[in-house]
C-alpha cells in the first residue's frame, strides 16, 4: 500500500505543481510545499499506523519503519501541518494552495483503500460465508496477522467512495465552486465517509471515550472540514478568485 500511496503523491503533487507555476508562484516555494506535503503525508501516516496497532509493533519491532501500512488520517493531518507551515514561511496564499493541493489528497486517499486490498489494513468483519452477499461486497482477504477469511470488502468500497469524492471535487475545479474551501470538502467526505467504514472493520484500535479511535479521528478530521469549509466561504463571499492577479512579487524573475 504505501508504494501505491507514494505513486499516487507523486502523480498528485506534479499536478499541484503544475497549477501553482500557473498562478506565477515562486518555483522554490512550491516545490517545498510539494515536497513537505508528500513527506509529512507519509511519516504521519505511518506514525499513526504504528500507534493504532501498537500491539503488533511490539511483537514486530523490525517493520516499523516499513512503508507496509500508512494511516489516512496521520497522513492527512502530517501533510496538512507541513504544508501551511511552509505556505506560511514562504507567505504564499492559503485558499490558492489548499485549493490545488486537494487533488493530491484525494488521489493518496483512493490509492491507500486500493493497496488495502493486499496489504491487511481497512480489514472488514468478517461473515459467515460468501455465498451470503452480493461478490462486490465480501471478499476472502487476509488480516494485519496474515488469517484469511471471508470478510466485508471495505478496501473496495472505501475505494469506489473515494473516487467519487475525486470526481466531485473535480467538478467543483470546473464549475469554480466553492473557491478557497475544497481543503475542507474533501476533509468533510472523507472524513464521512471512513467514519461509516470504520463501523465495520475488524481491526482492534484503541478505545478513547468509549469509541475506536479511528472512529475518533474521523469525527474530527469530518468536523474540521466543515468548520474550514463553512468559514472559507462566510469569509471569501466569493471574492477568491481562480487566477491569482498578477503582480511583480509573484512573477517568475527569469
Amino acid at each position: 500500500m504505501g508504494m501505491m500511496v507514494i505513486v499516487a503523491a507523486l502523480i498528485g503533487g506534479t499536478a499541484a505543481f503544475l497549477a501553482f507555476r500557473r498562478a506565477y508562484l515562486p518555483w522554490t516555494a512550491l516545490l517545498d510545499c510539494v515536497t513537505g506535503l508528500i513527506l509529512g503525508a507519509i511519516i504521519g501516516g505511518r506514525a499513526l499506523h504504528v500507534i493504532l496497532n501498537e500491539i503488533y509493533f511490539r511483537v514486530h519491532p523490525d517493520e516499523i519503519i516499513r512503508l507496509d501500512g500508512l494511516e489516512w488520517r496521520g497522513a492527512v493531518i502530517g501533510g496538512l501541518m507541513a504544508l501551511l507551515l511552509i505556505a506560511h514561511l514562504h507567505r504564499l496564499p492559503l485558499p490558492y494552495v489548499t485549493d490545488w493541493s486537494t487533488p493530491l489528497l484525494s488521489l493518496m486517499a483512493l490509492a491507500g483503500c486500493m493497496g488495502c486490498t493486499a496489504g491487511g489494513c481497512l480489514v472488514g468483519t468478517e461473515v459467515r460465508s460468501l455465498a451470503d452477499f452480493p461478490s462486490w461486497l465480501v471478499v476472502e482477504t487476509p488480516d494485519i496477522y496474515t488469517i484469511t477469511a471471508p470478510r466485508l470488502n471495505l478496501p473496495g468500497i472505501g475505494a469506489a467512495l473515494c473516487a467519487m469524492i475525486l470526481f466531485l471535487l473535480i467538478a467543483a475545479f470546473e464549475l469554480r465552486l466553492l473557491k478557497g474551501g475544497r481543503m475542507g470538502l474533501c476533509l468533510l467526505c472523507l472524513g464521512l465517509v471512513m467514519g461509516g467504514l470504520s463501523i465495520f472493520r475488524a481491526e482492534y484500535v484503541p478505545i478513547w471515550g468509549g469509541l475506536r479511535a479511528d472512529a475518533v479521528l474521523d469525527l474530527f478530521l469530518a468536523g474540521f472540514g466543515l468548520g474550514a469549509l463553512l468559514w472559507s466561504q462566510v469569509k471569501s463571499k466569493g471574492q477568491v478568485s481562480e487566477q491569482l492577479p498578477q503582480s511583480p512579487s509573484w512573477e517568475v524573475r527569469k
